[in-house]
């Protein structure tokens, strides 16, 4: 027994859908009901002619609301009209709202008989009444005219008659006149919400104590519990038991050119036969939704879109809780993208196909679902929870430094004491510098260095300890890196490898100093040879040196501007062969490791081409007379050309 609520359409696709309409008519030999220009149309001539649903639905504490375009009067005698009919199953019984276009006049009637002596009739106006809605609550029967589909006004209200609540009612939006030049009705948006909204419009941090009602006014569960998702400790927290329960949007968000993410943490899957949590964008049609799934029993991500609840062409992963702790959807020019992120910030397309059509629609919802199956039939109830978090909001980077040492040499940095920021001591801050030797034009360039004092109390960074967890790791050459964060973006500012490692055991003095290299230094005490180039540019032989030594880094080459009439190497230093080829090149060019890892080499002209070069990259002023401290600020660009030095 569905809902009049449950039927909904926007009449977009341009084809008529006969599973919503499956009894349209025309009784005047006009043509049967289409849809065009995103509008169903219906022949107004002396037949009859009407998009009619089927008689399986009912109206107690439903609606059914539709944005109406009625016929020209076209010389009709008394009636050429639209209406909104709710069709009991007893002919003539029902309840319309009708707009005459011969009179002026909007009926809002409840027939018996195809009469109701008490109808109210209100000159139509075609702003204020272009939607029409139909309602019942509390055994009240509503009658409400708007002018955009989301502020109503009541019109009439009477008492329910009792068919309201049958199971077999019949919707149509139907037209017809009585004489004049045949013309059409249109209808638009039946039981769809207009809106504007976009999915990336709807954020929730999930951080208040209660659940948001006004973003979240559909929350279900089906379960035997029948708990509703809550959210404590700053979590969207949903049940996960043998039925289904989940945070739900309302249906009023369109996908197109938006996206829907989220932080999810999945429940257990021990026990289960399917343990799930699902990020889902729903259409107006049940069971036909874009689907992204993490199943903890089957430890499997699936990205499908359902059709009957079918997967569509599915997609799947092994699931990683690291690389896919956000999943998002989103429709970009025509293509549907299923994205993973670690973080929240960058992320990583896993699956695309083409979009459907019903992601246009401004009546689409989002759900955060959760359902397990126990292995066991008949057993205790799972008690799981999925939970998820940060739904369409990016978090934010932390201000400040963070010195980091990848002791496994893993390259990920993510070890359990790989973060040594909160050890750097004060009287041994981080220092760094890369550039040129000197500052100076004609200096040859040098390789950066790092230094740091580390606090070793807990002797974690002692190599003869053999209760440190470190001690099988702390040796030279661990990669090295220092970043900052301002204004929610992270600014490299040293990439290299520890050169030296001493360890201060005194009681009074339990530290360790190390000293690090940049990537430059990889050149130095590596012996090469190269085949005979000729006429090659110093940019080209400069990358001939890289390729030779094994660079795999980013590199960032000019192609520079003096070409060498021959070159080649025998058994040649590498670092000493890229400061020749700076030589022949001339001043200001300069060869660098930059604070991400770049290797950058830059020619002569480069001062004369480069908009760092040629930009502002700063201003500074002197206060005014009597102020304390100078005003300055910051221009856009990146680091000085000629090197850099800094301290955190």
């Amino acid at each position: 027994m569905p809902l009049i609520g449950e039927l909904a359409d926007t009449f977009d696709d341009g084809v008529v859908d006969t599973g919503k309409w499956p009894s349209n008519y025309n009784t005047g030999g006009g043509g049967d009901p289409t849809e065009a220009g995103g509008r169903a149309r219906v022949a107004c001539d002396t037949g009859f002619s009407a998009f009619t649903s089927d008689n399986t639905y009912t109206l107690a504490d439903s609606h059914a609301w539709v944005e109406m375009y009625p016929p020209a009067a076209g010389g009709a005698a008394t009636e050429a009209w639209a209406q909104l009919l709710i069709a009991s199953s007893t002919s003539g019984t029902d309840a319309i709202a009708e707009v005459n276009a011969v009179t002026g006049d909007l009926t809002l009637a409840v027939r018996t008989g195809y009469f109701d002596p008490a109808a109210t009739i209100l000159t139509y106006n075609p702003v204020a009444h272009r939607w029409i809605r139909i309602r019942e609550f509390g055994g009240n029967l509503l009658f409400d005219t708007s002018p955009d589909g989301l502020t109503w006004t009541n019109q009439r209200t009477t008492a329910s008659p009792a068919w309201v609540g049958d199971a077999d009612l019949e919707i149509q939006l139907i037209a017809h006149r009585d004489s004049g030049t045949p013309d059409v009705a249109e209808f638009d948006n039946f039981n769809v919400t207009p809106s504007t909204a976009v999915f990336a419009d709807l954020t929730d941090d999930f951080d208040a104590p209660t659940v948001d009602t006004v973003k979240w006014p559909d929350n279900y569960n089906t379960g035997p519990g029948g708990t509703l998702p809550d959210q404590p400790a700053g979590l969207a927290r949903v049940p996960c038991d043998t039925g289904f329960a989940a945070y739900a949007s309302a249906p009023i968000y369109r996908l197109q050119d938006s996206h829907a993410r989220v932080q999810m943490f999945p429940p257990h899957g021990p026990g289960h036969s399917e343990s799930f949590a699902q990020l889902i964008v729903l259409s107006d049609v049940v069971g036909t939704q874009i689907v992204f799934e993490v199943d903890a029993a089957t430890n499997i991500l699936l990205m499908a879109i359902h059709e009957g609840f079918i997967d569509e062409n599915p997609a799947t992963l092994p699931y990683d809780a690291t690389q896919h702790a956000w999943l998002g959807v989103r429709e970009d020019a025509g293509t549907l993208v299923w994205e993973t992120s670690p973080d929240g910030r960058e992320w990583t397309s896993r699956h695309t196909t083409t979009a459907p059509a019903w992601t246009a629609q401004n009546n689409l919802s989002v759900q955060l679902l959760a359902h397990c199956t126990p292995l066991v039939t008949g057993g205790p109830p799972s008690d799981d929870y999925a939970y998820f978090d940060n739904f369409n909001i990016r978090p934010e980077l932390p201000a400040g430094y963070t010195v980091a040492v990848d002791w496994a040499g893993d390259g990920d940095f993510d070890g359990p004491y790989d973060d040594v920021t909160g050890d750097v001591m004060q009287r041994g801050p981080v220092t760094f510098s890369y550039g040129r030797d000197q500052a100076r034009q004609l200096a040859p360039p040098r390789v950066g260095t790092l230094s740091m004092v580390l606090c070793n109390a807990d002797r974690i960074y002692s190599p003869e300890n053999p209760d440190s967890p470190l001690a099988d790791d702390l040796s030279p050459a661990a990669p090295v890196k220092v970043e900052t964060v301002f204004a929610d973006v992270m600014y490299p500012l040293f990439t290299g490898r520890v050169d030296d490692f001493e360890v201060h055991p005194d009681r009074g003095d339990r530290t360790v100093d190390i000293t690090a290299l940049d990537l430059l230094s990889l050149l130095q005490g590596v012996k090469i040879s190269t085949e005979l180039y000729q006429a090659q540019r110093t940019g080209t032989l400069i990358g001939v040196i890289l390729d030779t030594i094994g660079w795999t880094g980013p590199r960032d080459l000019d192609l520079g501007a003096t070409f060498v009439p021959w070159w080649w190497l025998e058994e040649s230093d590498a670092f000493s062969a890229m400061t020749e080829l700076l030589a022949s090149e001339g001043p200001p060019s300069i060869a660098y490791v930059g604070p991400d890892g770049t290797f950058i080499f830059r020619d002569r002209h480069h001062r004369l081409l480069r908009a760092a070069s040629l930009s502002p990259q700063a201003y500074f002023a002197a206060g005014a007379a009597g102020e304390c401290s100078p005003v300055y600020g910051y221009g856009t660009g990146g680091y000085g050309e000629g090197g850099y030095g800094g301290g955190a």
